[in-house]
């Protein structure tokens, strides 16, 4: 349930009481074979709560990305909320469950060849369905070159 993403973020699906503790940053360096670690650690606390509004956490703004054609794209989306949010992806208003040249990872799209045809407009909305403040968005402008 553990996924590390392009960005470096980890994202942890379905976290439990187990996952509680400490996390720290490494980066592995091929050329050199070092790894360094983060000085620093983050602490992640589950906490209970019988509801909470959706809402992205990552990305944590819109974004404008700019991806060479035949690249592989991956597009983040972390929700949160209780209950756990449902994420969909639209690409120009168009939802993306049956788009061929798409698949998913988790909450996250991921395209393996972008082509010109995949420049856009993709938007990720996160809802469970609290009536107040329940659902998100976040919107990425992709241009293919």
């Amino acid at each position: 349930n553990y996924l590390i993403m392009p960005s470096g973020n980890l994202q942890i699906a379905n976290a439990t009481q187990d996952d509680e503790g400490p996390y720290k940053c490494a980066a592995y360096n091929p050329v050199t074979q070092e790894v360094k670690t983060s000085t620093s650690a983050d602490r992640l606390r589950i906490r209970r709560s019988t509801s909470e509004a959706a809402r992205i956490i990552y990305p944590p703004a819109s974004r404008s990305i700019m991806v060479t054609k035949g690249q592989r794209l991956v597009l983040e989306c972390v929700a949160s909320g209780i209950p756990t949010p449902q994420v969909k992806w639209a690409k120009d208003g168009q939802d993306l469950r049956s788009h061929n040249n798409t698949r998913f990872l988790l909450s996250n799209l991921l395209i393996d060849a972008v082509g010109e045809a995949d420049s856009g407009t993709y938007i990720c909305r996160a809802d469970n369905g609290i009536e107040s403040g329940g659902s998100a968005t976040v919107l990425y402008d992709v241009q293919v070159f």
